[in-house]
């Protein structure tokens, strides 16, 4: 049986504290960066750094199913594995550490996780309506964008996506439910096709 260590040293460390005062040991972050659009405008995005998320990936199969004369059923004939579709939703809401957790954090005695953190980064309603605003930016983008997930990179090889849809639904006074589909996107030379 073969063991990942990195895999499992990386899954072992914290990287924040959830709203609930839980250790998070994964996020989800799309670093800044920029498009052209169809002026030729750079147009930028801020990071976006999601703590409370809830992913869903799937593939599927393609085949080709051939029906023969005088027999029942199909021949069908794999052709390739289709890009994974990646669901992603995550909770926007300024929940504040309580006391004991940011002096836990502070102090350093929360092993790995270097600063305070909360669902969004922050404790403040302006900070979520911030990110929620760099979602939107994010969302803008006509290109494939760089994902930064343990759970992507680690056992999908995903490290760039494309962002299909964005939508967002209000669940609270200050809290709000973001909801991405994203595709896989792989960069292919061309060159390799003759």
């Amino acid at each position: 049986m073969n063991v990942k260590l990195n895999g499992i040293v990386d899954s072992l460390t914290p990287v924040g504290i959830s709203q609930l005062g839980s250790l998070i040991f994964d996020n989800v972050v799309f670093p800044a960066g920029s498009w052209l659009d169809n002026n030729l405008n750079r147009q930028e995005y801020n990071e976006v750094k999601l703590d409370a998320v809830k992913l869903r990936i799937s593939r599927a199969k393609e085949f080709v199913e051939s029906q023969i004369s005088g027999i029942s059923g199909t021949i069908t004939e794999y052709v390739s594995h289709k890009d994974y579709i990646i669901e992603l939703s995550a909770i926007i809401a300024p929940f504040p550490l309580s006391a004991t957790q940011a002096a836990q954090t502070a102090a350093g005695l929360l092993p790995g996780v270097s600063e305070i953190t909360g669902a969004v980064g922050g404790t403040a309603v302006a900070e979520s309506s911030q990110l929620l605003s760099d979602i939107s930016d994010l969302g803008d983008s006509p290109d494939r964008v760089e994902i930064r997930s343990k759970i992507l990179q680690n056992y999908h090889k995903i490290t760039h996506v494309v962002i299909k849809e964005v939508s967002r639904s209000k669940v609270s006074a200050d809290s709000w439910q973001v909801n991405m589909t994203l595709k896989s996107s792989f960069e292919i030379d061309l060159g390799d096709f003759g």
